[in-house]
């Protein structure tokens, strides 16, 4: 089978390369003919060139050397005219965020990922569609305008298969297709399967000269209006006082500004940070992947949570217990029973304490090799579908 795949691939996001990387590899896997989609709008380059060059082309390099991706398309023109002349026969968007509409930056560029320039061709009626793992990072879709309910509403009804990897995001789709047929499942990010198909023995970190017991921390710089330079130290003292190295793994944007004994310097490809955090003794910091990664390895975390609406003071006090699903860790160390390891950001006042939760002894294993299996099935499912 000729497959497409439409996803944030070339971000300059570790999570997100990595989640392209996984689909493509368990696709070829299964013995299909795979392209990825090379959807780079101006605005979404224009959006991540505040990264530095040299991890920008960390990322690029990882995209290039290991991505079987397509030339440049720019917009849905481009993405129509590839897909019809290449004789695909299912077109798969996800997994990641593509289902983000209703920002204030960047909605526009969003919308080729809700596939309406496929729908609205007769000659695609042969292309089977799916949606991988999808999420809409913590949008709410009754605030949406009329045409981006439409714009959903269309996609609803023309999806041959919509899976999405967190509660909120399928109850949102839900306040928007109660008239639609389609069933929306809950599916696990790709990220868990790459466990089993990777080597780590086969990538380099040596470079970094990483100590033999050492905790990972990462945070993104707006994260500075919850931690503060006091935290790191406390965390720090902690660590030594255990036998640990505290290091800095920076976001693709860079360090977070705070001070750190020590700080992993650029360039960085994607799978030397997986290694980096698969190895570790720990992680402490606020993205979604490092915590999947974390999960995947059996890896203790303690994840500052950042993606809770509750984080801003307006969701704050709401009587609205389900408002904590709109933060994608909150979901999936809920389903992996972790959930007392994650801490709302709002709540956090130190991290002196953090360490002793951090290595309390717990496994994750099962969990995360039930999610590799359970993703590998639905994606299966999506292979074996027929068209509606």
């Amino acid at each position: 089978m000729k497959i497409a795949i439409l996803t944030y691939h070339s971000v300059y996001n570790f999570g997100a390369n990595l989640q392209a990387f996984a689909t493509c590899m368990n696709l070829k896997k299964l013995g299909h003919e795979v392209e990825l989609l090379n959807y780079w709008p101006k605005e979404l380059e224009n959006y991540y060139s505040k990264v530095p060059d040299e991890q920008a082309q960390a990322h690029l390099k990882f995209v290039k050397k290991h991505l079987p991706i397509t030339d440049q398309l720019r917009n849905e023109r481009d993405l129509k005219g590839y897909v019809l002349a290449g004789n695909f026969n299912l077109i798969i968007v996800g997994s990641d965020a593509v289902l983000g509409l209703g920002r204030e930056v960047g909605n526009e560029y969003r919308k080729a990922f809700f596939l309406n320039w496929l729908y609205n061709s007769s000659e695609s009626k042969n292309i089977k569609s799916a949606y991988l793992s999808a999420s809409n990072m913590g949008a709410i879709y009754l605030r949406l305008s009329k045409m981006d309910k439409l714009l959903l509403k269309n996609t609803l009804a023309n999806a041959d298969f919509f899976s999405v990897r967190d509660y909120w995001s399928q109850w949102m789709l839900k306040t928007i297709s109660l008239f639609n047929r389609i069933n929306i499942e809950q599916a696990f990010d790709p990220v868990f399967t790459l466990k089993e198909m990777l080597d780590l023995s086969t990538i380099d970190v040596s470079k970094y000269n990483l100590p033999d017991k050492y905790i990972v921390v990462s945070f993104v710089r707006y994260a500075l209006q919850f931690v503060n330079q006091k935290m790191i130290d406390a965390l720090h003292s902690d660590a030594i006082a255990k036998g640990y190295k505290i290091i800095e793994l920076p976001v693709s944007e860079g360090p977070c500004g705070l001070n750190f004994e020590r700080t992993i310097d650029f360039p960085i490809g994607p799978l030397e940070w997986y290694k980096i955090i698969a190895q570790s003794s720990g992680f402490v910091g606020n993205r979604f992947h490092p915590v999947v990664v974390a999960l995947s390895n059996n890896v203790p975390f303690v994840s500052i949570d950042m993606y809770s609406l509750r984080n801003k003071k307006k969701f704050r006090h709401l009587p609205i217990p389900f408002l904590k699903y709109s933060s994608k860790t909150f979901d999936i160390c809920n389903k992996a029973c972790m959930k007392k390891y994650v801490i709302p950001a709002y709540k956090i006042k130190t991290l002196s304490g953090v360490l002793d939760k951090l290595l309390e002894n717990r496994s994750t294993v099962v969990f995360a090799n039930n999610a590799a299996d359970l993703h590998r099935k639905t994606l299966n499912r999506i292979i074996n579908m027929r068209k509606r």
